[in-house]
């Protein structure tokens, strides 16, 4: 061999992209080329030629190579990725065997470009038609939030002034006939109800918004917890239900919105006594430690199915749990108090298990 035809000879065995098998006159393959070994498999060689090929018709003869040498032909080959590769494969006969050579046929590797150069033009098409698409959803959702605050505003004050007057009856109701009594409770209650719900949209559309400011300041745990358990006292004692405070780790201050963690406390507390039966006990343990304060509402109630409680801190979120006295729920107290928790750089989740009570916790940073 010249030394033109060894450096051609050691480029098609090494670096080439073409296929190159020898076969014996059994069609096993005694050697394959660098290219061939990283395609199908350094194992192809010892194996039959007929069982590195897929046949998808089953018609195929590989005696048919022997008897029609320089034919070309397209073959299917199963490669070492699981993916069959289609190559244009010529075979060369010799004494002992013959040797196959493979190459990828131009015509499909054209339409294969051809192809991958269209889909990513529609995809591209596709990712602007999506984007456009998502601006346009943004703003609707941005206008049913200014029309969902606007509608709450505009209700608020009527509400209130329902409530107003059914209250100033009611300071007389030993004048007024037993009936009139328990409509105007009613509709004190009803309309209680719809003002708190009406607060708890304008909250969650300033919130969706993205408008909702922290006002923070420095403020002492435990005064501030013993405010927050003696505004839901009454509502405990009206369902027999005791409230004890424990407090572990030191609490002393931590940096937040006072309002708004307090509006936070207020919705867990009053969900635990309204999810608790009578006489029963609402704990609310305060942990201060590793610069963050916990806290957590545990309530002696019927506790919530696991697979429920992914809901209970999305919008309008409820559970097949009931409250044990009636007691109505708007779906949003969940969700608003994990915003403002997220706003203080805390989190906020659930523990529970149905017959094991819940104990609704969140933490955020001291930041004092």
């Amino acid at each position: 061999m010249t030394e033109t035809g060894r450096i051609l000879a050691d480029y098609i065995m090494e670096r080439s992209s073409l296929l190159v098998l020898q076969c014996d006159r059994e069609g096993i393959i005694i050697s394959a080329n660098s290219y061939a070994q990283s395609l199908l498999g350094e194992a192809c060689v010892g194996v039959p030629l007929r069982e590195l090929l897929v046949d998808f018709n089953n018609s195929f003869d590989t005696s048919l190579l022997w008897s029609e040498p320089g034919v070309k032909r397209l073959l299917n080959f199963s490669t070492a990725a699981g993916i069959p590769e289609t190559l244009q494969v010529t075979f060369f006969a010799e004494e002992r065997g013959g040797i196959i050579i493979g190459e990828h046929d131009v015509v499909e590797l054209q339409e294969f470009r051809t192809s991958v150069l269209d889909l990513n033009h529609s995809l591209g098409n596709l990712s602007r038609e999506l984007q456009k698409k998502n601006v346009e959803l943004q703003q609707l959702n941005d206008m049913k939030n200014q029309f969902l605050g606007m509608a709450a505003h505009d209700l608020r004050n009527p509400i209130s002034t329902i409530i107003t007057y059914t209250d100033m009856f009611l300071d007389d109701e030993s004048t007024l006939p037993l009936e009139m009594v328990e409509v105007l409770t009613d509709i004190r209650s009803l309309s209680a109800f719809m003002h708190h719900l009406i607060v708890q949209l304008l909250d969650i559309s300033v919130i969706e918004m993205g408008k909702l400011t922290l006002e923070e300041q420095i403020q002492e745990i435990i005064p501030f917890v013993n405010e927050v358990v003696r505004l839901n006292s009454l509502l405990a004692q009206k369902k027999r239900i005791s409230l004890e405070q424990h407090y572990s780790g030191d609490p002393d201050r931590v940096r937040c919105d006072r309002q708004k963690l307090k509006q936070v406390m207020n919705n867990l507390i009053s969900n635990a006594i309204k999810f608790s039966p009578q006489d029963s006990v609402v704990a609310i343990l305060v942990c201060s430690r590793n610069d963050e304060m916990r806290v957590e509402v545990r309530d002696q109630g019927v506790g919530i199915p696991h697979k429920e409680q992914e809901r209970l801190f999305k919008p309008f979120g409820r559970t097949s749990v009931r409250a044990t006295g009636g007691e109505s729920s708007t779906g949003l107290g969940l969700a608003i108090s994990r915003r403002i928790i997220e706003s203080h750089w805390g989190t906020i989740g659930v523990e529970s298990a149905p017959g094991s009570g819940s104990t609704f916790w969140f933490s955020i940073p001291l930041g004092v």
